[in-house]
């Protein structure tokens, strides 16, 4: 149902039961915050317009490699299928 609908009283209410809500769990890592901040640990400032980029990427090795497994596999798929091939004609 709908907030508007109930009336504004119960929307003034609501609203007065959410101020007076006592937030401990922020107010605990606030306190962590503040003895970080008193401590003497420095974070790690990072900016990523000093960051340079390089391509990891050898497509000339990667596709020689890929085409070499691809023969390798090829030649052994043959060989295995001619040898298949050649035990069922000695059996018939």
């Amino acid at each position: 149902m709908a907030y508007y609908l109930r009336g504004y009283k119960a929307i003034d209410k609501e609203i007065e039961l959410v101020q007076k809500r006592d937030y401990q769990n922020l107010k605990l890592l606030e306190q962590e915050l503040n003895k970080f901040k008193n401590s003497e640990i420095s974070f790690v400032n990072y900016n990523i317009y000093l960051i340079e980029t390089k391509s990891v990427k050898n497509t000339k090795l990667i596709l020689i490699i890929s085409i070499l497994l691809g023969l390798i596999a090829g030649v052994l798929y043959v060989l295995i299928s001619n040898l298949f091939l050649s035990l069922s004609f000695k059996k018939k």
